[in-house]
């Protein structure tokens, strides 16, 4: 029996001592081609080049070790120890494995005693695939360790020391280099730029002569003449140089003479604001004039914008000095009450009225209707005025707006519906320099108690709806926020007069809300189509 065992054991003997020595064979053949390698070079470039032939042969010594594990269980004879010292002593970490599971290889089998030494082979047994005993591994060193991770951490990937003193010292010379930066006022920013000129384009293609830019060689008194017309004209468009360069910028924010020039305009200063009604309630003017030529009535209008101009200029010096304006024509432009010609003014009303359940419903609830209508006010330059009344949307309602003259048009063939409803009225602003102040309307017999009248007050009288009846609207011009400035008309009073009893009647204003400025480009600058 035990020659039979012998006879089975011979074959892998022999086949175990041609591996060693062929094993041996390589590593000696490896070792002296490292050290040639090494006496041909010299300096530095031999003592670089050894680690890396030893790394060479560690890898190959790992990757024999890998794929034959029983050769590594099994203690080697004398003369393997001794060929091998010198691999023994530059050795590194096994091929993919870590400086920890290298260490077990060497040294054997060690006893886990710590949650450490738990993590530290749960790794290893990761790293070869073993991930069963790897898993039990992991759940015996955190219940021995909660924090066993950050112990692994620390030990194998220590943190950099921190350099506090070095840190402090080169925060100290940041912060003595930096300045503190302070942001510029407006007014400074705008004085940063009043030496600057208007600097023409680059060319767009190096080294060619730059685009012409004739504007920059403009003097600049008449460059101001020109802007005071383009402000004059279209106050967005003169708005819109600053965006050309810091020069135009400073222009268009500290010229005052320009400022002066819009708000005296007639297309969108003040000098198109009326103080006193210019037009009866239908819309047409006075009756010695209504049958005059139209010369005369070119006459008359012509005569009228004079004296208007005249009495703009004359309100506005006098407010010039006030609070806000402070002196200011730019300021005295953007807050000083005043309406608008190019667009109208909506209000949306919405509001909750009871309903009645019918005869043949039997419920314990009662039915809520939401009632939602617009109101439509269009100023006119004429000192004319369009009221409408209406559930439909803006939509439907602003291109019948842009032409209708009023409700005589509805009989015409093809006209809209809507212009059965629509009311032909006149408007005036309150003035702010009137000998004998306006007070507010107030039908309750007293109106001495009334308050006066306000710069930025709108006074609106319109037709009835039916031929006795005529409606009063007192309106006041506020902002709806810091950006939208003058966009808002707020309710102060609505009453009804009727011709037959001369008796007022006035219209609760609970559900009412305030009219929002809403910008049509297909009304131009507030004329009829």
């Amino acid at each position: 029996m035990a020659s039979s065992k012998s006879h089975s054991l011979q074959p892998l003997l022999s086949e175990l001592e041609d591996f060693r020595s062929q094993w041996l064979h390589d590593l000696q053949a490896n070792k002296d081609d490292s050290t040639s390698v090494a006496k041909q070079t010299s300096g530095s470039s031999a003592t670089a080049s050894t680690p890396l032939d030893t790394k060479q042969d560690n890898e190959e010594f790992d990757i024999d070790v890998a794929q034959n594990p029983s050769v590594v269980l099994e203690p080697a004879p004398i003369e393997d120890v001794e060929s091998s010292s010198d691999e023994e002593d530059h050795a590194g970490p096994a091929f993919g494995a870590s400086l920890f599971e290298y260490e077990s290889q060497k040294k054997g089998k060690r006893e886990l005693v710590s949650a450490l030494d738990h993590f530290e082979e749960a790794i290893k047994k990761e790293a070869h695939g073993n991930l069963s005993d790897s898993l039990s591994l992991y759940r015996k060193a955190f219940r021995m360790d909660s924090a066993v991770d950050k112990t692994y951490r620390q030990k194998h990937f220590p943190s950099k020391p921190k350099t506090e003193g070095h840190k402090l010292a080169s925060q100290i010379q940041k912060d003595s280099d930096e300045t503190p930066t302070v942001p510029l006022s407006m007014d400074e920013l705008l004085t940063s730029f009043s030496s600057l000129q208007i600097e023409p384009a680059p060319p767009m293609i190096e080294g060619t002569p730059p685009p012409p830019c004739p504007i920059a060689s403009v003097p600049y008194e008449i460059l101001y003449a020109i802007l005071e017309h383009v402000a004059a004209h279209d106050i967005g468009d003169f708005a819109r140089l600053a965006q050309v360069c810091k020069r135009m910028a400073f222009i268009v924010a500290s010229e005052e003479r320009i400022w002066r020039a819009a708000c005296l305009s007639s297309r969108f200063g003040y000098s198109s604001m009326y103080y006193a009604f210019h037009r009866t309630v239908r819309g047409t003017l006075a009756t010695e004039l209504a049958s005059s030529s139209a010369f005369a009535q070119q006459q008359h209008e012509a005569h009228v914008d004079a004296r208007r101009l005249a009495r703009t200029e004359k309100v506005c010096a006098a407010l010039l000095p006030q609070k806000p304006y402070s002196g200011s024509w730019h300021r005295l432009f953007r807050w000083r009450p005043r309406l608008r010609f190019n667009g109208c003014y909506i209000s949306r009303v919405n509001y909750l009225r009871d309903g009645q359940t019918g005869p043949d419903q039997k419920t314990v609830w009662t039915p809520v209707h939401v009632v939602t209508y617009f109101r439509y006010l269009r100023f006119l330059r004429d000192g004319t005025v369009l009221s409408l009344l209406t559930t439909e949307e803006p939509a439907v309602v602003v291109p019948v707006l842009a032409s209708a003259r009023g409700r005589e048009e509805a009989d015409v063939p093809g006209a809209h519906p809507l212009l059965a409803y629509l009311l032909r009225g006149r408007w005036r602003m309150a003035d702010p320099l009137a000998k004998e102040p306006l007070r507010r309307f107030s039908d309750g017999g007293d109106e001495e108690a009334s308050p006066f009248e306000v710069d930025g007050d709108i006074v609106v009288e319109t037709e009835g709806i039916m031929p006795k009846y005529t409606y009063l609207m007192q309106l006041a011009l506020r902002s709806s926020g810091k950006v939208a400035v003058n966009n808002k008309i707020n309710w102060t009073g609505f009453w009804s007069y009727n011709g037959d009893t001369e008796r007022w009647s006035e219209f609760p204003l609970k559900n009412e809300k305030p009219f929002i400025f809403s910008r049509v480009k297909a009304f131009g600058f507030g004329e009829l189509q």
